[in-house]
């Protein structure tokens, strides 16, 4: 790594934050999110690209130590799929990697972290057409039980036009252009998070309150057992349509060594969706929507503010 090639790709990444986080509508708005829900000395508090002032502030031996420490064999994951002779292909990564040396441990990283204790809000001006409404509460790590009851609980909600927010929002009381809900499959804690733009003349206090309205009863009432079989299928459906793709299965068995040294563990993702019930939904939903433990970041036309 030479100053002439971090210099290039300096540039290359700070034009690849204008375009898809500076100069994109509501662009800010999921960093804001990840802002509010966790502190500054957490991780997730920051956005992997950085901000304007991280890029342009790195140093040559900043990268290489990066480098140094991270892209090392003992800290890398290399999945080969596809026809081909097993015992060809290991010789050839070994001839390709096996002079490559090791480089210190890496251990795994435990940040923590404190109940937010109190609801984090706040409201953006961007230069957009209709508001859009984000909240974000946590969720367990990657990988635990209540984890996959938050994605089946995200499926129910919006996976679908038969989905509980998108049958009422979208549908029936026509309050939302679109509404998504989705948890991260992230290593140290997941955050789940229900992003909604308002139709034209909703304004985004009122249809905040509608989707808090489910959130609350999803907390206290037990899905219906037609709304978690729904989400379930679905759920299910496209697990067993990504598996028939060959770049997508090897992502997976890729993730799997990573997150949990266990490429196999791939096997295992349907059972964990089939053995949940309500019961199981009820207590991550009880356990992680509370009110003073959610952010929410509003962004509404820079013409309105």
């Amino acid at each position: 790594i030479t100053e002439a090639s971090l210099e290039n790709q300096r540039s290359v990444v700070m034009n690849e934050r204008r375009q898809r986080v500076d100069n994109q509508p509501y662009g800010r708005a999921s960093e804001r999110l990840h802002e509010l829900l966790y502190p500054a000395d957490h991780p997730y508090h920051w956005p992997v690209i950085g901000y304007m002032e991280d890029i342009a502030a790195a140093t040559l031996e900043e990268v290489r130590a990066f480098f140094r420490t991270y892209y090392t064999p003992n800290n890398a994951v290399l999945t080969v799929g596809g026809d081909f002779d097993p015992d060809r292909a290991l010789l050839r990564i070994e001839d390709y990697f096996g002079d490559i040396p090791a480089g210190p441990p890496v251990g795994k990283v435990q940040p923590p972290l404190a109940p937010l204790g109190g609801e984090r809000a706040e409201v953006l001006t961007d230069d957009v057409r209709l508001p859009r409404v984000y909240l974000g509460f946590r969720a367990p790590a990657y990988g635990e039980p209540l984890w996959y009851a938050a994605d089946l609980l995200a499926s129910a909600l919006s996976a679908g036009k038969s989905s509980l927010l998108y049958r009422d929002l979208v549908y029936d009381r026509q309050m939302a252009q679109d509404i998504g809900a989705y948890v991260d499959p992230s290593e140290a804690v997941g955050t789940f998070s229900v992003i909604a733009t308002a139709r034209p003349g909703v304004a985004p206090e009122a249809l905040t309150a509608a989707i808090l309205e489910h959130l609350d009863r999803i907390a206290t009432e037990p899905l219906a057992e037609s709304d978690l079989e729904r989400a379930r299928n679905k759920v299910l459906t496209d697990y067993y349509g990504a598996l028939q793709k060959l770049d997508t299965r090897v992502d997976l068995f890729s993730q799997f060594a990573t997150y949990f040294d266990d490429p196999g563990g791939l096997e295992r993702e349907v059972e964990r969706y089939s053995t949940l019930g309500s019961r199981e939904v009820l207590d991550y939903a009880a356990a992680y929507f509370a009110p003073d433990e959610r952010a929410r970041v509003t962004v509404v036309p820079r013409s309105a503010a």
